[in-house]
């Protein structure tokens, strides 16, 4: 049986995305590619994942290079900052996005689950260094980018979900629509 994840949970925390960085930074988004990651690698210097759990079961997790990392922190907070500022500042983009996410989604009465604090890593430039998402889960990558800056700066969402069979996701859907 094919194992799936709900399109309108990935497209939930895609527009919470938007919606934080329109609002709290004033830069607009756009989404470049949706995949299923297929490695561990963390592929961004600045890593932070969000654990979901008592109801759905996963993480979500945000991404960027430094250079993009600052662009949006320069644009929330007016300022630069050195590698501590960086390191808080994902932790709080990544609260922007999981919480959206989780608010959408709960006013849409689809799903309902807790969140946990980020944890915030930092994988120096040209070193490998891996990530594991909880068994059982499927991990959707949304490539980004900030719009209209002179440099391309891009950043990702990644959402590790256990997966539902097509039959159990049209069960629950009928049944909660």
């Amino acid at each position: 049986m094919a194992r799936t994840v709900d399109v309108d949970l990935v497209n939930s925390f895609w527009r919470a995305a938007q919606e934080a960085l329109s609002t709290m930074a004033e830069l607009k988004v756009g989404r470049t590619k949706v995949y299923v990651k297929k490695t561990h690698e963390l592929e961004d210097s600045y890593y932070a994942v969000i654990g979901i759990s008592n109801g759905l079961i996963g993480n979500c997790a945000v991404s960027m290079s430094e250079p993009t990392a600052n662009c949006i922190l320069e644009a929330m907070t007016g300022e630069r900052g050195d590698h501590d500022f960086l390191m808080d500042g994902i932790g709080e983009i990544a609260n922007l996005v999981t919480g959206g996410g989780k608010r959408h989604l709960a006013e849409e009465g689809q799903y309902y689950f807790d969140i946990s604090t980020p944890t915030t890593l930092f994988s120096p430039p040209g070193k490998s260094t891996k990530i594991f998402n909880p068994g059982g889960t499927i991990c959707i990558v949304i490539e980004c980018e900030v719009l209209g800056q002179a440099d391309t700066l891009p950043f990702s969402i990644e959402l590790a979900f256990e997966t539902e069979d097509s039959e159990s996701l049209e069960r629950r859907k009928s049944k909660d629509g």
